[in-house]
């Protein structure tokens, strides 16, 4: 339920009972908790799930679950890491009991943030894959969105940048169409620290902007502190000390509002070495004293042997299923050693094995022949469609433009000629206009089939002259490094056409306003995205759309031995065409 719906539930018992009856009414203060939680009143919300607590039913396991799962995002939520351990363990335990898998999985996804947040990665993978087998991939759950959330900041913080996009555009279509806007927020503002995080600065603010904005209107505030701590952080990379204070001012405020002291720790270090880097000692002394105090109301001590303490009860947990797992696997291993020893005896068996084997052998050369042969086929296809492009190119520049050129130049002296007669300049001015018209044409499409300035300048030039020439109406943003940027020259020639054929098929088929176009490289890999806000289509259906020239861009990208995934949803709209490439 959202928190309106949280408030008129809650109105409605107060209508039936009294002030006293209310604090005695597990619905009354069960609905508060929530409500309090999801405008980051989380003190409030501790309060009302401690008094809920005093009165459930010791019998009932799942309230009970739920009220220690809510009382543990409470103190998760302001910091307090150590206690929020302990109440999802017990909350996991009543999960467990009555076999609940959904709300086990969510527990394990919130403790996936908690590792995470504490630089534990292994850990909160480890949380990460038993909450999404628990699940059993039903997606369309929030704990599944939590679930994506949590890899995501994973893959985010160890530089995975596109996967953790993908991760965050399938929550994004997941949040929206279970109209979960806390869930799509989240996934917004990690959206943005993606984009932050790898240089792409005006992409951040977007993106925090619309995160900020869904904050607002839920009244969290401790989202809302989060998103100007972000902001101060991106300010502070484009060398913005003034924008970078003014927002860690906000965020302080709104964490000390919301008791969020890991936020308000966050924000007051950050502040502090701004003012000691302009030599403001007086204010980085205050700011520091601040820090101080709160850091030394945190324990962190008694947060480290908490968290210790967890993960060595965990594991050993662990560690007594697998050797029950190793029991079992064993003793089928002696079972198979039977088995194999009785086949022993029978030599016939084992030569026909033998044969068996070879003819596997053999039909496995066959197929990777044909594999090579395919292969083979597919760039002499390319090399012979890439060639008759040059010829036609060719042709069209040096031949018919040229003689078009001539006839037009022949009009022109024509029509300046002072012997025509009137009534004929108006028809003749007519037919030179039309042959110029045909002349810049011709010069258009020949540079279509084989831009000059992919051949003379080179590959990202050649993106920015492509663009350039598109219709205005549509915003294309083009975000790439060119001196990281060293392909051969059929790699530049097959990634051009990949582009082009994208925002041919973007053009006609999408109805898009906007197109980001991303490349990345690191060691071995260049990785290009290019993501559209159009009307999408469904990609189970991919073979049918043949005619938008997917089998073309798929041949380009397979014969540089790269892949090509596609992502795109005709409910909530939006293609991302993700390539990655060896170089």
């Amino acid at each position: 339920m959202q928190k309106d719906s949280l408030m008129v539930f809650a109105d409605s018992l107060k209508n039936k009972y009294s002030r006293t009856e209310l604090k005695t009414n597990l619905s009354y203060l069960i609905a508060m908790g929530l409500y309090h939680a999801k405008l980051a009143r989380y003190e409030l919300s501790r309060i009302m799930f401690t008094e809920a607590l005093a009165l459930v039913d010791k019998q009932d396991e799942y309230t009970l679950g739920k009220i220690y799962n809510c009382l543990g995002n409470a103190a998760f939520n302001v910091g307090q890491y150590p206690k929020a351990l302990g109440l999802y363990k017990k909350g996991l335990g009543y999960f467990e009991k009555i076999d609940d898998k959904r709300s086990q999985a969510g527990i394990h996804s919130n403790l996936s943030q908690l590792f995470q947040l504490t630089g534990d990665s292994e850990q909160s993978r480890t949380h990460f894959k038993i909450g999404l087998s628990l699940l059993e991939n039903q997606k369309n759950s929030a704990s599944y969105l939590l679930m994506l959330h949590a890899m995501a900041n994973v893959y985010g913080q160890n530089n995975f940048i596109d996967s953790a996009l993908l991760l965050d555009k399938e929550g994004l279509a997941i949040a929206r169409k279970l109209q979960l806007p806390e869930y799509e927020s989240m996934f917004l503002d990690n959206k943005a620290n993606c984009f932050m995080y790898s240089n792409r600065p005006d992409s951040a603010r977007k993106y925090f902007g619309k995160s900020y904005a869904i904050d607002v209107a839920l009244g969290n505030i401790k989202q809302q502190s989060d998103t100007w701590l972000n902001l101060s952080v991106l300010a502070d990379m484009e060398k913005k000390p003034d924008s970078a204070k003014r927002f860690l001012e906000k965020s302080i405020a709104l964490s000390r509002e919301a008791g969020y002291k890991t936020g308000e720790v966050a924000a007051l270090k950050m502040l502090g070495g701004i003012y000691e880097q302009s030599k403001q000692f007086e204010q980085a002394l205050k700011i520091e004293k601040s820090f101080n105090a709160i850091q030394d109301s945190i324990s962190s001590e008694k947060k480290e042997a908490a968290i210790a303490e967890w993960k060595a009860v965990f594991e050993t947990e662990q560690k007594d299923q697998q050797i029950k797992l190793a029991n079992v696997l064993l003793e089928r291993k002696n079972i198979i050693i039977y088995g194999l020893s009785a086949i022993m005896i029978l030599a016939a068996l084992a030569v026909y094995y033998a044969v068996k084997r070879y003819q596997i052998k053999k039909e496995r050369n066959y197929n990777e022949r044909i594999h090579q042969r395919e292969q083979q086929a597919a760039a002499d296809l390319i090399n012979a469609e890439e060639k008759e492009r040059r010829r036609i190119a060719a042709e069209l520049h040096d031949g018919i433009g040229q003689t078009m050129t001539a006839a037009w130049l022949n009009l022109q002296a024509i029509a300046t000629n002072p012997s025509v007669e009137t009534h004929y300049i108006e028809l003749l001015d007519t037919t030179t206009t039309l042959v110029q018209n045909s002349c810049n044409e011709i010069r258009s499409i020949s540079h279509h089939m084989m831009p000059d300035v992919l051949l003379s300048k080179g590959f990202i030039p050649a993106l920015k002259a492509l663009i350039s020439n598109l219709p205005q109406h549509i915003s294309i943003q083009l975000s790439a490094d060119e001196k990281q940027i060293k392909l051969n020259n059929m790699q530049e020639l097959m990634l051009y056409r990949v582009v082009q054929e994208c925002l041919q098929n973007t053009l006609k088929h999408a109805m898009a306003t906007e197109i980001d176009i991303s490349i990345n490289v690191d060691l071995v890999t260049l990785s290009l995205l290019i993501e559209d806000n159009g009307k999408g289509f469904e990609v189970a259906n991919l073979g049918e759309y043949n005619g938008m020239g997917i089998n073309s861009i798929s041949s380009r990208v397979h014969f540089l031995k790269g892949t090509v995934e596609w992502s795109s949803c005709m409910d909530t709209g939006g293609t991302l065409v993700a390539i990655h490439i060896p170089i």
